[in-house]
């Protein structure tokens, strides 16, 4: 019987552990809607919209669809609506 509870319980923790995931990816993608005009800037320290990785870049030029982004010293064309502006991470 107690094995049943255990599972439940496991479950019960997994599922939180997922809504919070959610939660935080959420506010990531909201982040990068308000911060947009930000993201489009040239020089603006930019972060990926992840949680489990973190990604920062600097906006190099944007085009009306991408935004060129250096990281690393290496450029990659992207959508701005996977990152962020972010002043630290």
């Amino acid at each position: 019987m107690w094995e049943k509870e255990i599972e439940q319980k496991r479950k019960e923790r997994l599922e939180e552990k997922k809504r919070r995931k959610e939660e935080k990816l959420n506010k990531l993608k909201e982040r990068s809607l308000d911060t947009r005009e930000k993201v489009l800037t040239k020089g603006t320290k930019i972060c990926f919209v992840s949680i489990e990785d973190k990604v920062v870049g600097y906006t190099e030029d944007a085009t009306e669809e991408k935004i060129k982004v250096m990281i690393n010293s290496e450029y990659i064309w992207d959508w701005p609506d996977n990152w962020y502006a972010c002043d630290r991470y």
